[in-house]
Parts: structure tokens; C-alpha cells; sequence
């Protein structure tokens, strides 16, 4: 019995003794515990690659940069701008009178109006078309007949017909704007009135009985579309009212060339404190290009 107490004694001097000299202090059953450690994160370990860079800090070649286009001279000749056949008879809906008379072929039959009845072209057959309104030509069996019939501008060769003149039109055009262009570079941008007009700004006329501010008009290409080698006929001054003001007007027939053909054409030339002010149509009043 005696040797027990004594081993136990034994044995609780061990454990005293662990618990207060070799187990950590947070870790303590009987003496007062300890803080527990404070334990570091250790880094991982460096790689001996070296980093891949990032796409923002990627060293590359900067695109090479658009070549910049070169504007267009203001010096070199632009051609005018020119309205397509489809816009220039609003779709075959706007044809002028200046278009008639002019032989065409149907497409389709076509009923007639007779002072004696009704009867029939068939297609196939030459008309004379003497007007168009909204896209509808009147057409007649010849020149000398009165019968009357109505058919669809695009059922005859009319619109072929004034496509290969509108064609031969728009090249005339550019040329004779090509040619106005070259003018003005040659000449002053106005008109000059010395010896043009009198004291009173009437425009006075040459040894053959031509307008020379006509003519210098024409020259430095402030109109195109008349020209020395189109005109027919040379109108009188007269006066008139420009733009509201007291001027003088001289009209010239001339032939025209036009989507349609040529045609007898007229043109106001207007004259205000002795210059040409404007070019007009006399009839429509639209300026002459």
C-alpha cells in the first residue's frame, strides 16, 4: 500500500512537471495558460520563370497610321452634279412640251378615238405622240389624223428613245461646263460695263449689231448653255424690271440641247447697273445654267 501512494505521488510530480515546464503555455491543464503563438503565412515560393507581362504592359508595335486622303484641288475642274433620267421626268410623270411632237413605238395595242367610231393600233405599230401628262401619252395614227388614243409612257421606246438623248445630253453638259470653267480662269469673275453700255446702262450693240456684254457674258462662262455658235436670233434691249429695280432685258433665241434632244429654246439675259445680273428661261423662268 505503501508503494502505491508513493508511485502516485510519483507519477502527479511527472505530469506537474510536464504540464508547467514542457507543454506550451496555451496548452496547459493545470498552471495558468499562455497566449497561443502567432503564426506567420509563409510566402510561396519565387518561380524561377519570370512573369508573363500583362496585356496593358505588353511592348508592341503601334499600328501604322491611315494614310490621310488627299483633298481634291480647289483649282482642278468638278463636274456639276446631274440629276438621273428617272429624277429628271419625276418617273416619266413630268415631260415637257418641248418633247412633242415625235414618233413612237407601241408596246401594247392601243384603242383609238375616231370621229367615225373606234379602232385599234397594235402593238408594233408607229404612233405620232403628241403630249404626255402623268406618265399617259396621247398619241395619233399620223401627223394629218385626228383619231386620239392614250397609252403608258413606258408601254412605247419613248423612254429609250430619251435615254440615248439623255445620255449625249449629260456629256455635252460636263463638256460645256469643262469649257465654262477653263473660261473663268482666264477672265475676271465679272463683267465689265466699259463700253458695254451707254450713260443710261443700256447695252449697246457692236459694228455687227451684237451685244458685247452678251458675248463677254458668254466668254467668262456665267452662261453655258448659250453660246455664239448656237444662237438664232438676237432680241432688242428693252427695258424692264430686275429684280424689282429698273434694268434692261435682251432675249436670244438659241437651240437648246436637252435630255430630249435639241429644241428651239429662248433666254432672257437681265441687266442691272450695266452687268448681267442673271440668265432665265422665258418660259419657265428658271435660271440657264
Amino acid at each position: 500500500m505503501k508503494s502505491l501512494l508513493i508511485t502516485l505521488l510519483i507519477i502527479g510530480g511527472l505530469f506537474l512537471a510536464n504540464d508547467a515546464l514542457l507543454t506550451p503555455p496555451h496548452q496547459r491543464l493545470i498552471f495558468p495558460k499562455g497566449p497561443a503563438p502567432v503564426i506567420k503565412s509563409t510566402p510561396p515560393p519565387s518561380s524561377t520563370e519570370a512573369p508573363s507581362p500583362s496585356p496593358t504592359t505588353t511592348a508592341s508595335t503601334p499600328p501604322a497610321p491611315k494614310p490621310t486622303p488627299t483633298p481634291a484641288k480647289t483649282t482642278d475642274f468638278v463636274p456639276p452634279p446631274i440629276a438621273s433620267l428617272e429624277e429628271a421626268t419625276g418617273n416619266w410623270t413630268a415631260i415637257p412640251e418641248r418633247a412633242f411632237p415625235r414618233n413612237v413605238l407601241l408596246k401594247q395595242p392601243v384603242s383609238i378615238k375616231m370621229s367615225a367610231g373606234t379602232g385599234q393600233l397594235a402593238a408594233g405599230t408607229s404612233a405620232l405622240a403628241l403630249a404626255a401628262s402623268q406618265g399617259v401619252l396621247t398619241i395619233a395614227p399620223s401627223t394629218a389624223s385626228t383619231a386620239r388614243g392614250q397609252i403608258p409612257v413606258t408601254d412605247t421606246d419613248f423612254p429609250d428613245q430619251i435615254r440615248s438623248a439623255y445620255e449625249t445630253w449629260k456629256t455635252h453638259r460636263i463638256q460645256i461646263a469643262r469649257e465654262s470653267w477653263e473660261a473663268r480662269q482666264k477672265a475676271p469673275a465679272t463683267v465689265a460695263s466699259t463700253n458695254l453700255v451707254d450713260p443710261a446702262g443700256k447695252p449697246l450693240t457692236n459694228s455687227s449689231g451684237k451685244y458685247d456684254i452678251i458675248l463677254e457674258s458668254m466668254r467668262i462662262g456665267q452662261v453655258t448653255e448659250v453660246r455664239p455658235d448656237n444662237i438664232r436670233s438676237w432680241g432688242a434691249a428693252h427695258p424692264g424690271l430686275v429684280d424689282g429695280k429698273p434694268g434692261w432685258l435682251i432675249e436670244i433665241d438659241f437651240a437648246a440641247t436637252t435630255i430630249f434632244g435639241t429644241c428651239d429654246a429662248q433666254a432672257q439675259a437681265q441687266i442691272l447697273n450695266g452687268k448681267i445680273h442673271r440668265w432665265i428661261y422665258t418660259g419657265s423662268g428658271e435660271e440657264v445654267p
